[in-house]
């Protein structure tokens, strides 16, 4: 039978009272099986003995007097025939509605208290169920505490409750079906159609957030009398240890102060209880073993209370809700037999991101106006709620244009860090620990294709004993299993993974891993001749270089660094331990910082980088970089800048350059950059470029900022230095630059960040739609940017 939720309007009185038969076997389990029976010629619904009492049982969905006149005398009659026959015996005659009973049913119960000279009882099936568990009671003490992993990221108050107003649903997605499916129409399906539900989300996705929202829609339902099972919510961290669900059930009512936990488990048991189990992957066994097939065996022991719980909930009656996060288990299919769903009547959805639009709802539902927000911005609900609380978005529109993306990202890693260490008591709040291991393991994923990953869990734990020795297995494992920023390589890979590389894990986001590379880096740079860190680099698979956001944490972290120690860490990394990934990434840290290195006493001569590849490079107009040479090296793209003189760095010897940017041949290169062993494939002449732009004929503001929105979204390269956009301009265009370039920030396109060095613009990737919409039809476009464009 499947539970009928709506009981408010039951569609047969027999399903009716099967239910109210069914709430009465849970109330008194000594009673045993028992029925619809004919007494006197007469159908009773329920009746039947303890061995003490009788109980004799009515149920109607019809509210009229005569009916509770009817149901009554009948009772009565039978209890007089029934203590004839047993006279020591005590008995107790219910009359139970579907609502609660009218005033004159209520009535004529109070009457027939002196006719049957025995307790008569009027009451809605939800107060005869309360007589199983205090429902009400359970409600009230559960609101007291935490829900899953939802803390107030309020620094001076992180004990305050998140209110749910400041909760935007955040659409899931069926795995299945691919349906997009809202936290409201999850509601209702979990109260529908009961079966197991289990919500995956990456870190900070909004889970807890999301599975609190729908706990209180079916506390709401109950409370309204439209469901008759409640709600019932266990963060399964707070059950590490506990392998039984009636055990689990009942701590969690000793836990939250409800003063009949045992109550709850037999409400449980009877099919009136829909369970929310809230972070399985916040479970930890007991022993840790690296090698991928120790971790499952690991992994399956730790799911050993998540899958008894999946075996034993009555699913014909309520639903089973689980969640945590997406990257702990290797495969799908693991976390399925983990589970034991094979078989089972299932639904498995995963969480979106914020769009933009919900983050800006976010933040007005929170007092911050959403033209604050800098577009570096994650899309993350508890990385936008970090920034939020902190008072990091409200103030004012000054300050946060100094804030560039390296600063706010380098802020994230740091908080995903004190979160981690915070939450794992093993590492007692051990922060930087926490967020060397983050950088360390960005370092190891510079050796893969992606540079996100994966690395394999045996470097994962080795990493950890060596950054934290004093703490256990059991802190590790946690660490590794649910560490923020990673998923499973598996979950990820578009072909098979191969059995030793199920349990390897990658970084989910660019930016993020990108962001995390810089922290080795800047390490290194800072003692050039430490041996661990220089072991990291010296692997020669460590090839992965840091993009444009890497470079720029970087360098915001090395501000004030003095040129001897730079170039001593870049003549250490291209020679030393020959690593021209790492020596790439300090000459581009350089450029960033605008830092001379050619003053610096090199007497053994030039700074030379052999044998890598580069995704592109800018010369530095100047001498600065003169005593830096690139030999033998593979570039995509080298981008050259003619503005500021002729001399530019570093120097190139035996390349191989598939495009140049900038000049049309090479007696348009800067004399003595380039040597002629080195073969360039292509030259794109800027000024061609820009020349069609000039046969539409367009106005002198419109085609700089065409010009300008080419540059940033669909040439080669993540940014562009602000004297890069003049380039192939004429002397009239080059006037509007700089007020174009307003227009670009304002509208949001792209964001200025200086660091000691020339300013780079970094396009807001969420706008390429736009501009290459303006782009394909300049006279038509009606788009903001370009209608204020030209008004210049």
């Amino acid at each position: 039978m499947v539970l009928g939720h709506q009981f408010r309007s039951w569609p047969t009185s027999e399903m009716f009272e099967q239910e109210v038969r069914r709430v009465a076997r849970a109330l008194y389990p000594a009673l045993g099986p028992t029925g619809a029976s004919l007494h006197e010629g007469r159908e009773r619904d329920a009746v039947f003995s303890d061995g003490e009492t009788f109980y004799i049982i009515e149920a109607t969905c019809n509210p009229l007097k005569q009916k509770a006149i009817d149901d009554l005398e009948k009772s009565i009659s039978l209890k007089q025939q029934l203590q004839k026959e047993n006279p020591d015996s005590n008995f107790k005659i219910f009359f139970i509605t579907s609502k609660d009973p009218t005033a004159d049913q209520s009535e004529v119960a109070t009457a027939a208290r002196k006719k049957a000279r025995c307790p008569v009882l009027a009451m809605s099936l939800t107060t005869f169920g309360q007589r199983l568990v205090d429902i009400p009671a359970y409600l009230e003490a559960r609101e007291n505490h935490p829900f899953g992993s939802i803390r107030n990221p309020d620094p001076k108050n992180p004990q305050k409750k998140v209110e749910q107003a400041h909760f935007v649903p955040i659409d899931m997605l069926d795995t299945d079906s691919r349906e997009s499916i809202s936290p409201s129409t999850l509601a209702t399906s979990l109260l529908e159609d009961p079966k197991i539900y289990t919500l995956l989300g990456d870190f900070g996705a909004g889970k807890s957030m999301t599975m609190r929202f729908i706990y209180h829609f079916i506390r709401d339902a109950f409370r309204a009398g439209s469901s008759f099972a409640f709600p019932l919510y266990l963060n399964l961290r707070d059950h590490v240890g506990q392998d039984e669900p009636s055990s689990a059930i009942y701590a969690h009512g000793e836990k939250i102060g409800f003063p009949r936990p045992e109550s709850l488990v037999r409400a449980w048991k009877a099919g009136f209880v829909h369970i929310f189990l809230d972070g399985f992957d916040e479970i930890s066994s007991s022993r840790f073993r690296s090698d991928a097939k120790g971790l499952k065996v690991v992994r399956r022991r730790a799911m050993t209370l998540v899958r008894k719980f999946v075996t034993e909930h009555p699913i014909h009656a309520s639903s089973l809700f689980i969640s945590g996060r997406q990257n702990y288990f290797g495969t799908n299919e693991e976390r399925v037999q983990a589970f034991s769903i094979n078989g089972r009547s299932a639904r498995t959805l995963t969480l979106n991101e914020f769009t933009l639009e919900q983050v800006q709802d976010y933040l007005k539902r929170i007092g911050i106006p959403s033209h604050s927000v800098p577009n570096w911005l994650p899309s993350r609900p508890l990385l936008v709620g970090y920034l939020a609380v902190r008072n990091i978005l409200s103030q004012n529109i000054g300050d946060l244009a100094q804030m560039s993306r390296s600063e706010g990202w380098d802020y994230i890693l740091d908080r995903i860090s004190e979160r981690e260490g915070d939450q794992i008591e093993d590492l007692g709040g051990q922060v930087e620990e926490v967020r060397l291991f983050i950088d360390r393991l960005a370092t190891r994923a510079r050796s893969s294709q992606t540079g996100r990953g994966p690395v394999p869990i045996s470097q994962m734990v080795d990493i950890f004993r060596q950054l934290v020795p004093s703490s256990p297995d059991e802190a590790a494992q946690q660490l590794l299993l649910r560490m923020a920023g990673l998923t499973s390589s598996a979950s990820t890979a578009m072909v098979a993974t191969a059995p030793d590389q199920e349990d390897s894990r990658e970084f989910v986001d660019s930016d993020l891993v990108d962001a995390a590379r810089a922290g080795d880096v800047v390490r290194f740079v800072q003692h050039p001749f430490d041996d661990e860190i220089s072991e990291e680099f010296s692997n020669p698979d460590c090839t992965f270089l840091m993009g444009e956001l890497g470079v720029e944490v970087a360098a915001q972290k090395l501000q004030g660094i003095s040129p001897g120690l730079i170039s001593t860490a870049l003549k250490v990394a291209a020679e030393r331990i020959n690593s021209p990934a790492l020596a790439f990434d300090i000459l581009r840290i350089i450029q960033q910082l605008g830092i001379d290195i050619k003053e610096v006493d090199h007497s053994s001569g030039q700074i030379v980088i052999s044998n890598g590849y580069f995704d592109e490079l800018e010369l530095t107009p100047g001498d600065s970089l003169s005593l830096c040479t690139l030999k033998e090296c593979m570039i995509d793209n080298v981008f050259v800048n003619h503005i500021g003189g002729r001399g530019a760095g570093p120097k190139l010897e035996s390349c191989e350059i598939e495009n140049v940017y900038g000049a049309s041949s090479r007696d348009d290169l800067p004399q003595g950059v380039i040597d002629s062993n080195t073969r360039i494939s292509q030259f794109h002449n800027e000024m061609e470029i820009i020349g069609d732009l000039r046969l539409q004929q367009l106005p002198h503001a419109v085609l700089t900022l065409l010009a300008s929105l080419k540059k940033l979204f669909l040439q080669a390269g993540r940014g562009r230095k602000e004297t890069a956009f003049p380039r192939g301009l004429d002397e009239i265009e080059r006037a509007y630059v700089a007020d174009v370039l307003s227009l670009i920030s304002h509208h949001q396109f792209a964001t200025p960040h200086r660091l000691g060095g020339p300013l780079v613009w970094i396009p807001n990737r969420v706008k390429l739609p736009e501009a290459k919409s303006i782009l394909r039809a300049p006279q038509q476009s009606d788009h903001p940017l370009i209608v204020d464009v030209r008004k210049l």
